[in-house]
């Protein structure tokens, strides 16, 4: 790694492009925090490579860092960006944080929400948009338990343990991540760690939504009133409705190569 720094420096100065990118519009930085490298992306960043860059996939430097669970990365880029870049969208609408509770990555999850990130995932994108793309669309709470979900087909093993799942949940909460929002199919976060077996992470935030329940007299309507509840604490603008299911697997939330 030394050698790889040395050799860096001495292409910076002598004259070599830092921002330049490849037919993908992939830059060095971009490389470099997906390769986990946080020494080359503070050399990088000192030889005025720019953090806010977008690749192909509308992917800045720090989802890279994220993905890869880089954390030392995206504390190094979290001060070089403005404010609201940590919680930038790319192509599919998934910000830094949603790549790296998807991967279980702690650290990184906590770094990104001290830098800024949004708790809840940003604005839910078009349901045209997510279809053109066939994927699904989640919140940070939701990518959280799936990592810890029992492998699916051609998945090895779960990205984290239950532990983690729980760990991140924890931290998102403590950020005041909204417990009620909707997954693109439209279930909770509470109803996705049920169905993924995630106990403990489901425990923690069954305690969320009993504090944020309505008064009895408000859970008159059962099943209906909780999910009406659960649609009225959606941000302004979302859908209307959850789009139509694309069950493609636990494959849904990688970019194509």
């Amino acid at each position: 790694m030394a050698g790889e720094l040395q050799v860096a420096a001495t292409l910076l100065a002598a004259g070599a492009a830092v921002a330049l990118a490849s037919p993908s519009h992939a830059t060095a930085l971009m490389l470099a925090a997906s390769a986990a490298r946080p020494a080359m992306v503070a050399l990088l960043l000192r030889g005025g490579a720019a953090p806010r860059a977008r690749d192909a996939n509308r992917w800045s430097a720090l989802h890279h860092a994220a993905y890869a669970g880089c954390a030392e990365g995206a504390a190094l880029l979290l001060p070089a960006l403005s404010h609201g870049d940590a919680a930038a969208q790319d192509r599919w609408a998934r910000t830094p944080l949603c790549y790296a509770c998807f991967g279980g990555h702690v650290a990184t999850a906590t770094a990104l929400l001290r830098g800024g990130a949004l708790p809840s995932g940003g604005k839910r994108p078009r349901a045209a948009q997510l279809e053109r793309f066939r994927n699904e669309w989640s919140t940070p709470l939701h990518l959280a338990v799936q990592a810890a979900a029992p492998p699916r087909e051609g998945q090895a093993a779960p990205r984290a343990t239950a532990e983690v799942a729980a760990e991140l949940v924890r931290r998102l909460l403590e950020a005041r991540a909204d417990v009620r929002r909707l997954d693109q199919r439209g279930r909770t976060p509470l109803q996705e760690a049920e169905a993924a077996g995630c106990e403990a992470a489901a425990s923690l935030l069954r305690e969320a939504e009993q504090r944020i329940a309505p008064p009895p007299q408000a859970q008159g309507g059962g099943g209906a009133a909780k999910a009406a509840a659960a649609r009225a604490s959606e941000p302004r603008g979302a859908a209307a409705k959850p789009a139509r299911a694309l069950d493609i697997g636990a494959a849904w939330l990688w970019p194509p190569g």
